[in-house]
């Protein structure tokens, strides 16, 4: 599957993120320490490719236009949470599950915004359609249920409320 990659920071640590697409939209993430992979600076595509046995493997082309191909198991170190949290958003979303739900899930955790839930669900937030709704909230200003997405913020179309 193509994928976009991401740049991110937690807690002062580089890591890559990579969001698997299936027609433009998130079907799974794997996640690694920038430290230990050798990535050209401008890779922002890609193409996850899963072999027979199993192994998911990064494509992309590096500066001379030759294939660069990285075994994501062994390149991405991810030894603690990290790899829980993007195996069950990766499952979350291979069901099918709405981004959106899944990011409302990430926003309960504990912790300030350096937290890896804090910046994964940072960039799911990017694959959010703009001015879709809220669905089951409302407005805490004026009670009414016109929340929407924009801009990567929450605005209430009724009385002008926003929350980033």
């Amino acid at each position: 599957v193509s994928c976009d990659i991401h740049l991110t920071s937690v807690a002062g640590q580089k890591w890559i993120v990579l969001i698997g697409l299936i027609e433009n939209n998130p079907y799974e993430v794997f996640c690694g320490l920038l430290s230990e992979i050798n990535l050209p600076k401008y890779a922002q595509k890609g193409t996850i490719i899963k072999s027979p046995k199993g192994t998911y493997y990064l494509s992309l082309l590096d500066d001379d236009e030759k294939v660069l191909k990285l075994n994501i198991k062994k390149s991405f170190k991810n030894d603690g949470c990290e790899s829980a949290m993007t195996r069950l958003v990766s499952l979350n979303l291979r069901h099918r599950v709405d981004i959106k739900f899944i990011i409302k899930q990430l926003e309960k955790s504990e912790g300030d915004m350096t937290t890896f839930a804090k910046a994964i669900n940072r960039i799911l937030k990017k694959y959010i359609e703009e001015g879709s709704k809220l669905t089951g909230e409302n407005c805490p200003n004026c009670q009414n249920d016109s929340l929407i997405h924009q801009s990567g913020c929450i605005l209430c179309n009724s009385c002008g409320w926003s929350k980033c």
